[in-house]
């Protein structure tokens, strides 16, 4: 039992063999094993949303990167215009 909430991402393997971890409450995770001892593991293993929202948001990092960029390019350029006319 480990005192982790509950979420069905969670995996887990006894002795190497994986097993299907369960809620025993919702703050703890479980396996069940036979009597003796065991090497039990237990792993959060995320979904593949993480990895869309990562890129989603180093994209969207460039993006105000760019915008700003382009910004500071008008502003510099509307500063020449002005010193040109007078």
């Amino acid at each position: 039992m480990l005192k982790a909430t509950y979420h069905p991402n969670w995996g887990a393997t006894v002795d190497g063999q994986e097993v299907r971890p369960f809620m025993v409450m919702p703050s703890y995770v479980g396996v069940t094993v036979g009597p003796g001892a065991h090497q039990v593991h237990l792993a959060y293993v995320p979904g593949p949303l993480r990895g869309y929202l990562m890129i989603a948001g180093a994209l969207l990092l460039v993006l105000a990167g760019l915008a700003d960029w382009q910004r500071g390019l008008l502003t510099r350029l509307a500063r020449q215009r002005a010193t040109r006319m007078g």
